[in-house]
C-alpha cells in the first residue's frame, strides 16, 4: 500500500485493522507537586489523568502504548521519576540583629537563611559532580544524565524589624534514574549538611520512579521502521534530556505495558506560561504518517498471547 493513503488518516482510508486502535487524551501530565499545606484538590502532581486512564475501562489491557509528546521524533522508552526533599536548617536560637555576632564562615552564622547559603552552595557542587555523574544510566536507545536543583528557599519574615531567622527551608527536586534508591538521596543529603558541620532535617515527600520499559522491543522496531519509511532515513539517537526528565510513559510501563515516546517537535528548555514545545506543520504530519504505519503493522500482528 502506497504511504499516501494515509495522508487522511486510517480511518478515511479504509483500511481495516485485525485489532484495536485506541486513542487517547488525558489532562494532568503537568502538575505542581504536594507539599504541606497544598494538597489535593489545589495540587495533584503528574500523571493524574494516565493514571486513571490505565485503572479504568479497557485501556489496562492493551499490548502496546506510544506516548506521543515531543522528542524531536527520536523514540525512547526511559524515562527519569522525580523525587522532591524538603532540607530544614536551624539555628540554635533566635537572634535579634544587634546582639548578632558575625562569625569568620557562613556556616557558622547566627541567621538561618546566611547558613542555608553555604548549604546551596554545596548542594550544587554534589549536584553536578556527584549525582550526574553517579546515576547516569546508559541504555540501548540512549542516556539519562538526571539532573537535581532547587526548587525553593523559604526563610524569615520581611515584616519583623531585625529579627534573625532561626528556620530555613529548601525544597529540592530530582530527576531520578529507574535503578536508584531514593534513600541514598535523602542519606546523601543528610552527610551533606553533616560535612558543613550544619545539622539538618531531610523529609521526602513525593517519589515517583522512573523505569525502563520492558517488552518494548516490537513496539520500537515497528517505530523504527515507520519513522525510516516516512523520512528516509532511521531514527535519529534520542536527546538525553528527553529521556532525562518525568514523562507520562512511566506511567504504562509501571503498569507492565510495553510503552515508548515518539513524537513531534522538541522541548526548547522554557517552561512555564512560555510554553515548552516547538512544532511545525511539516513536522506534525510526518509524525502522523508514523503512527499510521506503526498501528497498520502492529494491530495486524499475531498476538503472542495473554500479557503477565
Amino acid at each position: 500500500m502506497e504511504l499516501t493513503h494515509f495522508e487522511l488518516g486510517l480511518q478515511v482510508s479504509g483500511v481495516e485493522l485485525n485489532g484495536d486502535l485506541i486513542l487517547t487524551m488525558v489532562c494532568g501530565e503537568i502538575g505542581r507537586q504536594p507539599v504541606k499545606e497544598i494538597v489535593p484538590p489545589e495540587q495533584y502532581g503528574r500523571e493524574v489523568g494516565a493514571r486513571w486512564l490505565i485503572t479504568h475501562g479497557p485501556y489496562a489491557y492493551a499490548d502496546f502504548a506510544i506516548v506521543a509528546e515531543a522528542t524531536g521524533a527520536t523514540c525512547t522508552w526511559v524515562e527519569c521519576g522525580e523525587a522532591h526533599f524538603q532540607v530544614t536548617i536551624r539555628t540554635e536560637r533566635p537572634v535579634y540583629m544587634p546582639h548578632m555576632v558575625r562569625p569568620a564562615t557562613l556556616e557558622q552564622s547566627q541567621n538561618a537563611v546566611v547558613r542555608a547559603s553555604a548549604y546551596v552552595q554545596a548542594f550544587e557542587r554534589w549536584a553536578q559532580d556527584v549525582y550526574e555523574k553517579r546515576w547516569r544510566y546508559e541504555f540501548d536507545g540512549g542516556v539519562v544524565i538526571p539532573k537535581a536543583g532547587i526548587g525553593s528557599i523559604n526563610g524569615g519574615d520581611p515584616t519583623v524589624s531585625g529579627g534573625m531567622p532561626d528556620v530555613c527551608r529548601i525544597s529540592l527536586c530530582f530527576f531520578t534514574p529507574p535503578n536508584i534508591d531514593a534513600y541514598w538521596i535523602e542519606q546523601e543529603l543528610v552527610e551533606l549538611g553533616r560535612s558543613l558541620d550544619i545539622p539538618v532535617a531531610v523529609e521526602m515527600y513525593t517519589f515517583q520512579r522512573g523505569y525502563d520499559g520492558r517488552g518494548v522491543e516490537p513496539l520500537v522496531e515497528a517505530i523504527a521502521s515507520a519513522h525510516t519509511e516516512v523520512v528516509g532515513e532511521p531514527p535519529k539517537p534520542v536527546p538525553p534530556p528527553v529521556t532525562s526528565m518525568w514523562r507520562d510513559v512511566n506511567v504504562f510501563n509501571e503498569a507492565g505495558m510495553p510503552s515508548a515516546t515518539y513524537g513531534p517537535g522538541a522541548s526548547t528548555g522554557m517552561y512555564g506560561q512560555q510554553g515548552a514545545i516547538f512544532v511545525t506543520v511539516d513536522e506534525l504530519v510526518a509524525v502522523s504518517k508514523v503512527y499510521a504505519l506503526t498501528a497498520l503493522d502492529l494491530c495486524n500482528r499475531e498476538r503472542a498471547g495473554t500479557r503477565a
